[in-house]
């Protein structure tokens, strides 16, 4: 659990656990020493998106804001998935994540009294609180114990969305995260608040909520994503081992980004800056053509001028 953890720049700690819809799949990504990267929770995330997540838990936090995190996370929020994460137990207001990313329900921890608890972040990026002190679990070696954290927190707000989705299987991610939203107890300050976000969740008034919702209508990204290789240079030569650097954006967030030389693919990546080292002296000597192709998460592509360099 993350009761004792602290957060480390430019890497995770805790436990993560990634829901899937049927069944409940923990994915492992934390190696021996309980620590786990950045891109290795991103391609969980993705992982799960892609076999049916509906909702993904995460009890884990960093530091240090990614772009990764941030793509990942958009690719699943376009699936359809729920994305919830704990605060951490650091009583600071210091953004973490992936909690404090766009498109992730950050959850605070609540006491036996509707307080905050006295370990729980938080700040102006958390969305929801949950009971996160003294909740019984399962532990270590069999049995049950009481553990306490945002990481206990964040299940419950996890179990909420995924009984909002078995009420209403047809609502959209943005649908369920604002019924948890809007009929949550308002705890604190009138409003939204620092401390509690929208409030503590209420189980019983969202699954009421939930069976009168009108389903809308999906709303598709239809806009591809804009690519470019930067380097190297029109027209250059080349020698030795090249960099090849990619530039992609995109309105909602570029899942990844291949390389063709010569018509032929080379290779892909899924985190910026977009690099591939290419050893150019495997290539007979003339000219080469240089594509790169990004793709975001709704299956929208676009392919970069060429650019011809040579040896």
């Amino acid at each position: 659990m993350s009761g004792t953890v602290g957060a480390l720049t430019g890497n995770l700690t805790g436990v993560a656990g990634l829901a899937l819809r049927n069944p409940v799949l923990p994915l492992v990504v934390l190696d021996a020493n309980n620590y786990a990267s950045y891109a290795n929770i991103a391609a969980a995330m993705m992982y799960a998106a892609d076999h049916g997540a509906k909702v993904i838990s995460i009890s884990i936090g960093g530091s240090s804001y990614s772009s990764t995190l941030q793509n990942a996370v958009n690719y699943a929020w376009n699936k359809g998935a729920v994305i919830v994460a704990a605060a951490m137990n650091n009583a600071s207001s210091a953004p973490v994540y992936p909690a404090a990313l766009e498109n992730v329900v950050a959850v605070s921890a609540t006491n036996e009294t509707d307080q905050l608890a006295s370990f729980s972040n938080y700040g102006n990026w958390i969305d929801l609180a949950a009971p996160g002190v003294a909740i019984w679990t399962t532990t270590q070696g069999g049995g049950y114990g009481a553990w306490s954290g945002t990481s206990l927190a964040t299940p419950i707000v996890s179990g909420l969305a995924a009984l909002v989705f078995s009420v209403k299987p047809s609502l959209t991610s943005a649908q369920v995260v604002s019924l948890m939203r809007q009929q949550s107890d308002d705890l604190g300050a009138p409003g939204y608040d620092a401390s509690f976000g929208y409030g503590r969740v209420n189980v019983y008034k969202t699954l009421l909520a939930a069976q009168t919702t009108t389903t809308a209508p999906p709303v598709l990204d239809t806009i591809a994503p804009s690519v470019s290789i930067t380097a190297p240079a029109q027209g250059s030569t080349i020698a030795k081992n090249v960099t090849v650097s990619v530039v992609a954006s995109d309105n909602i967030g570029v899942t990844k980004v291949e390389l063709y030389i010569d018509g032929q693919f080379y290779g892909t990546d899924t985190s910026t800056p977009y690099a591939f080292g290419w050893n150019t002296r495997r290539v007979a000597p003339g000219a080469h053509v240089l594509t790169s192709k990004a793709y975001d998460a709704q299956g929208n592509t676009s392919v970069s001028a060429p650019v011809t360099v040579y040896k």
